[in-house]
């Protein structure tokens, strides 16, 4: 009979006993921008040569908050709503997994916020108002740019659909700054109590991250922050001049389904910016199915060239009735039953190319710009 020496099995034990992983370094680099008076955006800098790099947990004044995955074609960073008038902590855990296993760091430095609560935006004084709307009318929703930053408790940064599906064979990608901070494109500057939209060629670098757009533009809606039936709509903006270049003011319906109202307040190709278009859109119930149909685009046309200077335009939306003006005067209005009461939300975009406008030509100038005053909303009294 063979004998075993016990320091054999010892080592034949310890061969096969599985290796405890080394712990990981915790993120470092912790900081924060502020977006409004509630949102931030948390950055950090990941741990050096971290293998098999997962994700983070974020600590939120010590309690867990969510799971953050390692995208490796983007910095990291997370949007994160904050109490007023308090002071938050913010941690972070770096994960990794080896062998299907997470492995967790300790936590991070943690990040001090502390949230003061602003005054209450003042409400403009309305000026130049339709006489329709002088009197009748109160303030319900109103962005007047005046702060260094969107405020993205009114405006979402992309489609309710997403920056994927391209619609009307456009060849712009939507930048969403709200839910992607570091694409490494803002199409939105805030300065001297303006609103600059960008359109500009995609940079080679970002042609990836863009779907292969060949422009980079943006868009901003209420659809989860305002929403209405029936009012007076008004923007003040400096539209772009060029070929292939879109700006356009409009309302959307809430539901994806049934009549589907669309108001267009304002649109423009960039080609000819002496004409502004007003379009209803809708459906109708034809044979057992809905029938896309719409206005024929009413245009304002009197020799003016928008894209010099400032100009108002807006819409009347009341039961059975579409008023538009442009500079506080009625210039063209459609009444019909078929005008919906569906809720709608507010939309501001600058688009390039598609079907209607074409594309951009040799001589059309990028960076373009579409400046916005400011956006206001009434309701009836």
């Amino acid at each position: 009979m063979k004998i075993i020496h016990p320091i054999c099995i010892l080592i034949s034990f310890l061969i096969y006993l599985p290796m405890a992983h080394a712990k990981p370094m915790p993120p470092t680099n912790l900081s924060a921008t502020k977006i409004n008076d509630s949102t931030y955006i948390i950055t950090w800098k990941a741990p050096a040569n971290t293998t098999s790099l997962h994700g983070y947990n974020l600590y939120l004044n010590n309690q867990y908050k969510d799971t953050i995955i390692h995208s490796p074609n983007h910095e990291p960073s997370y949007s994160v709503s904050l109490n007023k008038s308090k002071t938050h902590t913010i941690e972070l855990v770096t994960i990794i997994k080896e062998n299907s296993m997470p492995v967790f760091s300790d936590k991070s430095s943690p990040l001090k916020i502390t949230v003061v609560a602003s005054k209450p935006k003042k409400k403009p004084v309305p000026i130049g108002l339709p006489d329709p709307i002088k009197n009748n009318y109160e303030l319900v929703f109103f962005d007047e740019f005046n702060n260094t930053q969107l405020d993205t408790s009114l405006w979402n940064t992309n489609y309710i659909w997403g920056a994927d599906i391209v619609t009307n064979n456009e060849l712009q990608y939507y930048v969403d700054i709200k839910n992607k901070p570091n694409f490494g494109y803002n199409p939105f500057k805030l300065e001297n109590g303006q609103l600059t939209m960008t359109a500009q060629k995609t940079p080679e670098k970002l042609k990836t991250a863009a779907n292969g757009q060949k422009y980079l533009s943006g868009v901003l809606t209420s659809w989860d922050s305002f929403q209405t039936s029936h009012g007076y709509f008004e923007v003040r903006a400096k539209i772009p001049k060029g070929q292939g270049l879109w700006p356009a003011f409009w309302l959307l319906h809430v539901n994806q389904w049934n009549e589907r109202p669309e108001i267009d307040i304002m649109e423009n190709l960039g080609q000819d910016t002496q004409v502004i278009y007003n379009t209803y859109h809708y459906r109708t119930w034809v044979d057992g199915g809905w029938n896309e149909q719409r206005t024929p685009s009413m245009t304002v046309s009197e020799g003016i060239d928008y894209s010099k200077s400032f100009h108002t335009y807006s819409a009347l939306w009341e039961p059975g009735l579409i008023i538009w003006y442009v500079d506080g005067v009625e210039k063209n209005r459609f009444k019909s039953n078929m005008i919906s009461d569906e809720k709608m939300y507010i939309l501001l975009n600058l688009a390039v190319g598609g079907n209607w406008p074409g594309s951009p030509g040799a001589q059309t100038k990028f960076p373009a710009e579409f400046k916005i005053d400011y956006v206001r909303a009434y309701k009836k009294k």
